[in-house]
C-alpha cells in the first residue's frame, strides 16, 4: 500500500480477530455500533465515534445491526497525524458531515489522497504537528529525504507543508532538514563516530559532501569541531 485507501464496511455479529503488519486503520462510524477488542481493552463504538488501530497490534471485532463505517488505511511507514497513543476519538462535526457526504457521493479511489486531507484536518487534536514532523524526521536521518517524501508522509502539499513549517520555524523545510542533520552529526561526532560513520549516519554518501556542508553551517570542519569541544569537556573546572 503506498497511498491511503478508504473503504465503506459493514460488519457481521461474527468474531473475526486478525492484525495488519502492512498499514494503519483509523476506523469511523456512521451508524450503529460494533465491538472492538484490542490491548485487553474493549472498546464499543458507536454513531460519531472513531478508533484508531495501529499497525501489527493484534484486535478482535463483530457489528451490530446497522453498522455503517468508514475505514481510512495508510501504510505502516505514514506518519499518523493524531497522537499515537490515542485509540477512541469523537468526530467532529465537520468530520461526521463530510463522511456522511461521502456516503451520498463515493469518490473514486484516485481521490482518496485528497479525502484523507480533508478527513485529517478534523480529527487532528494535537496543534503540536511540528513536534511530530521533527520527530519524523530524526528518524530517518540517515536516508536521502526530500520534500515530496516528507509532504507525502504528512498527506500534505508541498507548498502547504512549506507554508507551515516557515510559520512555526521561521526556516525552509531544507533548512530544518539540514538543521536536524548538523546536530545530528555534532551528537554523532562527540560520541566517537569517525567522520565517515558519521556521513553516512545522517543520509551522506560521500566524507567530502558531509565535511563541506558541516564547515558551511558549523564554520569548521568535523575534526575541528570534535577537538575543540572535546578540549573545552576535558578542561578542569
Amino acid at each position: 500500500m503506498q497511498l491511503p485507501e478508504l473503504h465503506f464496511r459493514q460488519y457481521s455479529d461474527e468474531v473475526i480477530s486478525h492484525q495488519h503488519d502492512e498499514h494503519w486503520q483509523v476506523v469511523c462510524a456512521l451508524s450503529g455500533e460494533m465491538e472492538i477488542n484490542m490491548d485487553r481493552q474493549h472498546f464499543l463504538l458507536s454513531m460519531g465515534s472513531g478508533m484508531v488501530i495501529p499497525p501489527s497490534v493484534s484486535h478482535a471485532f463483530s457489528g451490530r445491526i446497522g453498522n455503517q463505517n468508514y475505514v481510512l488505511e495508510m501504510p505502516a511507514t505514514a506518519q499518523w497525524a493524531l497522537n499515537e497513543k490515542i485509540s477512541q476519538f469523537t468526530l467532529t462535526p465537520a468530520a461526521n458531515g463530510l463522511l456522511s457526504w461521502l456516503h451520498r457521493f463515493p469518490q473514486p479511489p484516485e481521490q482518496s489522497f485528497t479525502v484523507a486531507q480533508l478527513l485529517f484536518a478534523q480529527l487532528k487534536t494535537d496543534n503540536r504537528w511540528i513536534d511530530e514532523l521533527i520527530k519524523w524526521i530524526n528518524s530517518r536521518l540517515h536516508l536521502p529525504l526530500s520534500c515530496q517524501d516528507i509532504a507525502s508522509a504528512f498527506y500534505m502539499s508541498i507548498s502547504t507543508l512549506q507554508r507551515k513549517v516557515k510559520a512555526e520555524t521561521q526556516l525552509t523545510l531544507m533548512q530544518l532538514l539540514l538543521q536536524k542533520r548538523m546536530e545530528a552529526a555534532g551528537r554523532l561526532l562527540l560520541a566517537n563516530l569517525s567522520i565517515e560513520q558519521t556521513a553516512f549516519s545522517i543520509g551522506y554518501e560521500s566524507h567530502s559532501a558531509f565535511s563541506h556542508a558541516f564547515r558551511q553551517y558549523y564554520g569548521k570542519s568535523p575534526t575541528d569541531y570534535r577537538a575543540r569541544l572535546l578540549n573545552i569537556s576535558t578542561k578542569p573546572q
